[in-house]
């Protein structure tokens, strides 16, 4: 059913509105279901128009010109510039998404000590507060803490060095080797968070290669059918579910089967996956 709904048009559920049109690339306009059980008692929307508009700039020119009247996916600079439209409000609250940075189960990173020292070689604190300004907050897992099935006992990693480089050590991973960095274009905090990490990196020994590529690129970087040889060694990424379930938001970042679904990395365990089949 999920992944039916995912690319049929004729949409499915008994809510107030019905799909007029669909197209995963452009978007869906949802025009108001005259029969709707609970009726329509009230003001409300003839219809909806959800764009697919990936360039910040664009989303930022809609919004700004009126031709738009809701934009998500703001960067910073870009809040804080609309912040001075009084005829704009800016709406900030923690959802379902978690950013992260993805790693590949190959090469240099094929071991889970070479991953666990990434993870704490990672400079939290520094994108939380330099990066973010305050208006972002650590990860307890991949999990957003709005999810439910959100466990706040999950471990969570601080920045460390020395306990990175002694797993790097311990993962054979030598001195001056190679860790390249996929980040799509247009991406300020992306781009920052890459620059920060990879200092951390370089401290540790080894050479970070940030890779910043168009957008077209990255999605077939991270969808597309290349082994995990050829890819990257670490995605600038992020994760939301389709809807409020932890199953939902880990399955496509880890499970065997969503190679070309969210797991970019190529990640395969048969206890996470026995976990997410019971």
């Amino acid at each position: 059913g999920h992944d039916w709904a995912q690319t049929h048009s004729d949409g499915i559920g008994t809510g107030p509105y019905r799909l007029a049109s669909f197209n995963p690339e452009e978007g869906v306009v949802l025009e108001r279901y005259p029969e709707y059980w609970r009726g329509w008692a009230g003001e409300h929307f003839s219809d909806v128009a959800i764009r697919v508009v990936t360039e910040p700039e664009s989303r930022r020119a809609l919004i700004e010109s009126g031709s738009a009247d809701i934009a998500t996916t703001m960067s910073l600079t870009t809040t804080r510039a609309l912040e001075a439209n009084r005829e704009l409000r800016i709406d900030r609250r923690f959802t379902l998404a978690v950013s992260y940075v993805a790693m590949t189960v190959a090469g240099p990173l094929r071991s889970p000590e070479a991953r666990q020292a990434l993870c704490w070689a990672f400079p939290y604190d520094d994108v939380i507060d330099g990066v973010f300004e305050g208006f972002a907050k650590r990860a307890v897992g991949p999990v957003a803490e709005l999810c439910q099935g959100f466990n706040p006992d999950t471990f969570v990693y601080s920045t460390d060095l020395d306990r990175a480089r002694a797993l790097l050590q311990r993962a054979g991973v030598a001195e001056g080797t190679t860790i390249s960095y996929a980040l799509p274009v247009g991406n300020r905090e992306a781009t920052a968070i890459a620059e920060l990490f990879a200092s951390n990196l370089a401290a540790l020994g080894l050479e970070p290669d940030i890779q910043v590529v168009d957008f077209a690129t990255y999605i077939d970087l991270s969808f597309g059918d290349l082994p995990a040889e050829e890819r990257p060694n670490l995605f600038s990424f992020f994760w939301s579910p389709d809807y409020n379930d932890a199953w939902n938001h880990l399955w496509p970042q880890v499970s065997c089967a969503a190679w070309q679904a969210g797991n970019v990395g190529q990640f395969c365990n048969e206890r996470v996956e026995a976990l997410l089949e019971e």
